[in-house]
């Protein structure tokens, strides 16, 4: 059953230079995918990709300058991006949850770890202040802190980064919902804690049948814990599928050489490092925005390239895909 739908987002940066000309950065452009209960899906590209900036608009946390200006996010069947603040504030943080990369600048300094969680829980459901707090070390037990009636009573500044990231995941399932948005949620941790959050994410998302987004920069890690993966450049899709098929696979050039310059593959000299930056998007270029880097480009690709496989299947937005 589909969770999530988004279909033709576009979010722009709207903003006026100095001699007061309108200036326009086409940061998402035509981003659509789906989430299906139970299924992880792995968003991953470059620095700049967009790959943030999608979790902000679906979660309607964009600030000026940045709009949605064309597109539909569909949540369990309503549109998100028609939908009133006070409706759509209601689900932030119920149905609708966002992990953040930075734990440290995301909670309180002043005050405690339990009081943070239960008001996160009070915030959305009818529970006196006792059934809160043991709501709040409930959910720090269920992420796999020791002691978790210590830590209810400790300060930010006590814990380690693996904890306070623990806190946040916490705080973010704490009222169950059924879509779990994690954005960089391991930067910064060592190996054995990165397992430890990644397996409580994908294990809580199968027992309760949740949908979740995994945005990383790790192959690594969607190759292990995503069951689907969308490949994002320059604001847009342009290769998704199964995990297992994209990643072994690849039919898009850009794909390619992001599987061929992860450090494994560099470690064993099979990979290669490719060049190039993306484009500006105050400026994109015509057509295919991934032609002025690609070295298979030629003059089909000024114009915008199709989808290339079967719906609902491994689908690249190239003119020149490899076979799948």
């Amino acid at each position: 059953m589909t969770l999530l739908s988004v279909e033709d987002l576009h979010t722009h940066f709207v903003s006026r230079s100095l001699d007061n000309e309108v200036r326009v950065a086409r940061a998402l452009n035509g981003v659509g995918f789906s989430l299906e209960r139970g299924r992880i899906l792995g968003l991953v590209g470059e620095t700049g990709a967009g790959k943030s900036l999608t979790a902000l608009s679906i979660m309607g946390l964009l600030r000026p300058p940045a709009r949605i200006v064309a597109g539909r996010i569909a949540f369990e069947g309503q549109d998100l991006v028609s939908l009133p603040p006070e409706r759509l504030n209601a689900l932030r943080g119920d149905r609708l949850a966002l992990i953040v990369q930075n734990p440290r600048a995301s909670l309180d300094p002043l005050a405690r770890i339990g009081e943070q969680l239960a008001r996160a829980h009070r915030a959305h459901r009818r529970v006196d202040a006792a059934a809160a707090r043991r709501r709040a070390v409930e959910m720090l037990a269920a992420v796999g802190l020791p002691d978790p009636e210590r830590r209810a009573r400790a300060w930010p500044h006590e814990l380690s980064g693996g904890m306070a990231q623990r806190v946040l995941i916490a705080m973010a399932l704490i009222n169950e919902p059924q879509l779990v948005i994690a954005d960089e949620p391991t930067t910064g941790l060592d190996v054995t804690v990165q397992a430890q959050i990644l397996d409580l994410i994908q294990g809580m998302v199968r027992a309760r049948g949740l949908g979740a987004i995994v945005i990383t920069h790790d192959l690594g890690v969607v190759a292990h814990y995503c069951d689907d993966v969308a490949v994002m450049y320059a604001g847009g899709i342009v290769e998704q599928g199964a995990t297992r098929d994209v990643l072994s696979r690849p039919r898009h050039p850009y794909t390619i050489n992001l599987v061929d310059s992860t450090p494994e593959r560099l470690v064993i000299g099979s990979g290669r490092v490719f060049g190039g930056a993306p484009p500006n998007l105050f400026a994109l270029p015509e057509g295919c925005h991934y032609r002025l880097r690609c070295p298979r480009a030629d003059a089909a690709c000024a114009v915008p390239p199709p989808w290339s496989g079967a719906a609902g299947g491994h689908l690249a937005r190239c003119h020149r895909p490899e076979a799948p």
